[in-house]
C-alpha cells in the first residue's frame, strides 16, 4: 500500500551570491557604503518573486563574507509523501549565484 498523504515539510536553505566587487581599494571603499542597498535588493528580489514568495517561510537572514560576497538563509515549506523529494528539491535551489 502506498502512502499518499502530503506532510509538510520546511527546508533550510542558502544561497550565496557573489556582489560583482573586486579587491581594488576604491571598490573596497564604495562596498562599505552599498551593503544596505545590495540587502534592500536581494531582499526585494526574494520578496516580489511570486514563485518564491509563497514559499518562505522565514525571514532572509543576509550575511556579508570575505570575498564581496552575501549569504541568504531562509526557509522554506513544501509539502510531499516523499522526504527524499524533498531533499531532490533542495537541491533544485542555486546555492551560489
Amino acid at each position: 500500500m502506498v502512502n499518499h498523504e502530503l506532510k509538510d515539510y520546511t527546508v533550510n536553505t542558502a544561497i550565496t551570491f557573489h556582489t560583482g566587487f573586486d579587491d581594488r581599494e576604491c571598490n573596497c571603499l564604495m562596498y562599505e557604503g552599498m551593503k544596505e542597498k545590495i540587502k534592500h535588493d536581494i531582499q526585494t528580489a526574494f520578496l516580489s518573486d511570486e514563485s518564491l514568495k509563497g514559499y518562505i517561510t522565514s525571514d532572509l537572514t543576509l550575511r556579508f563574507l570575505d570575498g564581496y560576497k552575501v549569504r541568504v538563509e531562509y526557509e522554506f515549506s513544501c509539502y510531499d509523501d516523499n522526504e527524499q523529494e524533498i531533499s531532490r528539491r533542495q537541491k533544485d535551489f542555486p546555492t551560489t549565484v
